[in-house]
């Protein structure tokens, strides 16, 4: 995370046109895997490629006031298919299973 000349938690992202990176004027309200902190627009678009969520108004809290929050974990579920727990994913099934299931669908 990184702040402004005023001590401010600072977007992280590149807020607009990514070949003239600008200072974002918005507010943090999201947090990516490595503890990069991104607005609103930074942080949806953060989500397509990278783990990112958004914060708690408790988290924010606390980060304004200079703390530090929990470490960032994937919620595990059940895979549809063997059972095991997974990180979540797409579609309710984990990696192995998907690319099994894509395998057997391809050859019938």
């Amino acid at each position: 995370m990184s702040h402004d000349k005023y001590g401010r938690l600072k977007c992280d992202g590149w807020c607009g046109d990514a070949s003239a990176p600008q200072d974002c004027p918005s507010k943090v309200t999201h947090i990516d895997e490595k503890g990069y902190a991104y607005c609103t627009p930074c942080g949806i678009q953060r989500k397509q490629s990278h783990r990112c969520r958004k914060l708690t108004p408790r988290e924010l809290k606390t980060i304004t006031s200079g703390g530090q929050i929990a470490y960032y974990k994937p919620r595990k579920v059940e895979c549809y298919r063997c059972q095991a727990k997974h990180p979540a994913s797409e579609g309710g099934y984990c990696a192995g299973c998907r690319e099994l299931l894509s395998t057997a669908s391809a050859i019938e």
